[in-house]
């Protein structure tokens, strides 16, 4: 008989979040990481737990998910390119930081697997209200390529143009977070009929003004890639 719910195992954003969530939830969980425990304690907590979340790099998923289930227990895992062959994996869609959300707000976020939604209620029953999407494993990288795109390659684009206006102009970095989260807002509210500047609406005096003033390879090579993207009503 398991003597716990769940058995987290990782130390990074995801892991700490999983366990305030399932805490928060009710349920018993227990931890497990590399840095402060051994392999035979792992297969000891993975015995006796319903099952064990592996919420780790991408590098190591395999190796643990087979160590678990040799062990007697049920690992899941949360990558969103790997399939796994008999082991449950569900992508959570979300970006966490160090800081804790309100449940309302865990509540929202959708996973993405492989496997059938009734799967995913059993394996979670009590993120009744998280949205569950089904894709079919060949499409979990593609799916993946796209999150990251939507997601990091995004937030590291601000990052560079802000920069690059800080180090240059003297702009305090702050200076774009209304823009940004207004962007944001906007998506969100209107999709791609939100889209708006001198791109949509295909300005070529002020776009090619743009790549005269634009000094950054990196940042010159993105804008003209953009260039190349239909507008959002073709």
């Amino acid at each position: 008989m398991s003597n716990t719910d769940y058995c987290i195992v990782g130390s990074g954003r995801l892991a700490t979040h999983l366990r305030y969530w399932l805490l928060e939830k009710g349920h018993t969980v227990a931890s497990w990481s590399r840095q402060n425990s051994d392999l035979r304690t792992l297969r000891s907590l993975s015995k006796n737990a319903l099952s064990t979340l592996v919420a780790i790099n991408d590098q190591s998923i395999e190796e643990l998910c087979s160590f678990i289930s040799e062990a007697g227990g049920s690992p899941v895992h949360f990558s969103g390119a790997l399939h796994i062959n008999g082991v449950l994996g569900f992508h959570p869609l979300m970006s966490f930081s160090n800081t804790f959300l309100d449940l309302e707000t865990y509540s929202s976020i959708p996973f993405v697997g492989c496997e059938e939604s009734d799967v995913f209620r059993r394996t979670f029953p009590s993120f009744k209200q998280n949205p569950y999407y089904q894709i079919e494993p060949q499409q979990k990288v593609k799916y993946h390529a796209l999150c990251v795109l939507v997601n990091n390659c995004a937030m590291q684009l601000w990052a560079r143009s802000v920069d690059e206006a800080s180090a240059q102009m003297g702009l305090p970095v702050s200076i774009f977070d209304p823009i940004i989260q207004r962007s944001a807002s906007s998506w969100v509210e209107d999709k791609a009929s939100g889209i708006t500047g001198p791109l949509v609406r295909n300005d070529l005096k002020t776009i090619e003004a743009h790549l005269g003033a634009l000094d950054d390879e990196p940042l010159l090579k993105l804008y003209k890639a953009f260039l190349e993207l239909p507008k959002p009503d073709e």
